[in-house]
């Protein structure tokens, strides 16, 4: 049996493109760990700059559906029908919309595959493929055909490798690896609560420090939040105490909230992150602007109290304090909310200069799973010309209050220019350098806002 796991991408999604080949993509490489081995198995990272043979013999394939490349992943899999081979779709987009991924797939999947990939091969090879396969707890009316569903979300013990031979290592900076699924931050914009649940489900640690120590080098964990919550962040304080241990320390970047320097053992906690090896934390500031923060509902996760008045020095300080750990903080922020001006931007390319993160500014654009995109549908603000090619791009894609898409796309990218000229690039990676002298965090600093500053450009 010949199976093609196929990752694709959006051809215009300039970002992605850019920062295409910075990690070597889960998604498939996991679906692969999850699969036989009397399986043949090809993964095809689109995105990585693999092209698609349709004339290659294929028994099945299989593909991942994220929002921004929903259209292109659909021409994908119906060329493959076309040819008469089957297709299977699953990932984020097809678990919120299976209706609409249905009509271009033989078979979806909803939610995460531990319990349901060996069922659909199964399925597959008897010649028996049902409409829907279903792990969680999502509402399953109105899905027309055979089914097979586990109520729950899956366990994460025990669980295999990615696949990593499959995809070639060089092509890549970083290797990747998770933890944990879940997040309980419930950010407006934001449908991961809704797809992984409310609550962080872990791996072993054991198990994971076993797969780090199969990594060559650098790799990039790939969890929502590398800090956990307030009152679930022991196990990523234990997890960093063991991986401090290796004998060889493998640099890497991770994902996390400002938060995380309030929890009660928060110093701790980013000691022993430094320890390990994390060296950058991308996070999700999202707004330096106390009502926008407010509207997206990270009010919470950037460590204010309910309640508490906003004060833009207490996120500087959070950035500062992450800092001197030696972490350099890439900041994403979002542009678009309905108290956001023009000042607004101002206010955010002032704060970007004053604290050398490394930058990424964005237009707020609503995903289907996301309580955003409920409420502006619910209001009719989405514009007629509304579609997943649309969704996080610089194409502001509903009715905002004050501000047209033109003037929201200008402004943004006159930050984003300024912020990336070389004289602040080479400041925030001199500032980055002195506070963790290291080839590994100088080279990935320079070229990583490289390629970011050619993205820009592009613009």
């Amino acid at each position: 049996m010949k199976l093609k796991i196929i990752f694709p991408k959006r051809d215009d999604d300039w970002f992605n493109n850019a920062v295409g080949r910075l990690a070597m993509p889960a998604a498939p490489t996991y679906l692969a760990a999850l699969t036989p081995p009397d399986v043949d198995i090809t993964v095809i990272d689109v995105m990585g700059g693999d092209t698609i043979n349709y004339d290659e013999e294929v028994d099945l394939v299989a593909i991942t559906v994220r929002t921004p490349a929903a259209s292109d992943t659909y021409k994908i899999a119906d060329e493959f029908r076309r040819r008469q081979v089957t297709v299977v779709l699953g990932g984020p987009h097809v678990t919120t919309l299976p209706l609409e991924a249905k009509g271009h797939a033989d078979a979806i999947v909803i939610g995460e595959a531990e319990d349901t990939w060996r069922i659909v091969l199964q399925d597959f090879r008897k010649n028996k493929l049902r409409d829907f396969y279903i792990a969680g707890p999502f509402n399953t009316r109105g899905l027309l055909g055979q089914m097979y569903h586990i109520p729950h979300r899956p366990s994460l013990k025990g669980l295999p490798h990615l696949r990593r031979d499959l995809l070639p290592r060089k092509r890549y900076r970083l290797d990747s690896i998770f933890t944990s699924r879940g997040c309980p931050h419930n950010c407006f914009y934001c449908g991961t609560p809704w797809l992984f649940g409310e609550q962080f489900r872990h791996r072993p640690i054991d198990e994971v420090v076993t797969e780090i120590e199969t990594l060559p080098s650098s790799y990039f964990n790939i969890d929502d939040s590398i800090f956990g919550s307030a009152h679930d962040h022991q196990y990523f304080l234990d997890l960093y105490g063991e991986l401090a241990k290796l004998s060889k320390k493998r640099y890497w970047v991770g994902q996390g909230a400002l938060g995380a320097v309030d929890f009660e053992k928060g110093q701790e906690l980013l000691k022993r992150a430094a320890a390990s090896g994390l060296f950058r934390l991308v996070v999700g500031i999202e707004s330096v602007h106390g009502p926008g923060l407010i509207q997206a509902g990270a009010w919470k996760k950037a460590g204010f109290r309910k309640g508490e008045q906003f004060k833009v020095e207490k996120i500087k300080n959070a950035v500062k304090i992450i800092q001197d750990y030696g972490i350099e903080v890439q900041g994403f922020f979002i542009i678009g909310f309905d108290a956001d001006t023009p000042d607004t931007i101002l206010k955010t390319l002032d704060f970007c200069r004053q604290t050398d993160i490394i930058p990424m500014i964005n237009i707020l654009s609503p995903f289907p799973d996301a309580p955003l995109y409920r409420k502006l549908a619910s209001e009719d603000r989405l514009l007629p010309n509304f579609n997943w090619d649309k969704t996080a791009t610089d194409e502001l894609i509903f009715k905002h209050p004050t501000m047209s898409g033109e003037e929201i796309k200008s402004a943004k990218d006159a930050a984003l220019r300024h912020l990336y000229e070389l004289t602040p690039i080479l400041k925030r990676v001199a500032y980055s350098l002195k506070r963790r002298p290291h080839p590994m965090v100088f080279f990935s600093s320079l070229f990583s806002q490289l390629g970011l500053r050619k993205g820009v450009r592009h613009l």
